[in-house]
């Protein structure tokens, strides 16, 4: 277990109900400031017995990317995005959401999918920039992972890089 940050976890069940696939973000190789994210994904056989129906975890993105607010160009901190404006409120403050009406939503449309053959996994990717007129930031992009599912799955080790899939880049 590390102490990075690790959350919106989704799941995917084969047809045939043998095996599960778990997807979800990760800071674990971020060790300056556990802020650079990648989506991290693994395989388990079912029914589920301890641990050891896990597969060893693997990277479906292919490069580390950093959060992406909206409110903020994420380059000066304190900087809001023309395209994302803050709602300044009476107090002297601001939400630092677009116009207030809604938080940050790293994850919240994540979707994984599994047929006989594969696991297709989707996630919020900010490698990218996005050039406005005042800014330069992060652009929030879709990333859509095809993971086979194995013949077994067999315990291996949690931090295994083995690519066992094709992602689109």
């Amino acid at each position: 277990m590390n102490r990075k940050g690790q959350w919106m976890p989704v799941l995917a069940v084969k047809p045939d109900r043998t095996k599960l696939f778990l997807a979800w973000y990760d800071r674990r190789y971020d060790p300056v400031s556990n802020s650079l994210i990648e989506a991290f994904g693994v395989l388990a056989g079912l029914p589920l017995a301890g641990s050891n129906s896990f597969a060893g975890n693997f990277r479906l993105s292919t490069v580390q990317f950093p959060p992406a607010f909206t409110g903020t160009t994420m380059t000066n901190a304190g900087t809001f995005d023309p395209t994302y404006p803050p709602q300044y409120r009476n107090d002297g403050t601001n939400c630092p959401t677009f116009l207030g009406l809604y938080a940050p939503h790293m994850g919240d449309y994540d979707i994984p999918f599994a047929d006989d053959t594969y696991n297709y996994s989707s996630w919020a990717d900010n490698r990218t920039f996005s050039v406005h007129r005042a800014a330069v930031r992060h652009q929030a992009d879709v990333r859509l992972a095809r993971v086979p599912w194995p013949q077994s799955t067999t315990k291996g080790n949690n931090d295994d890089q083995t690519s066992l899939f094709t992602s689109s880049r």
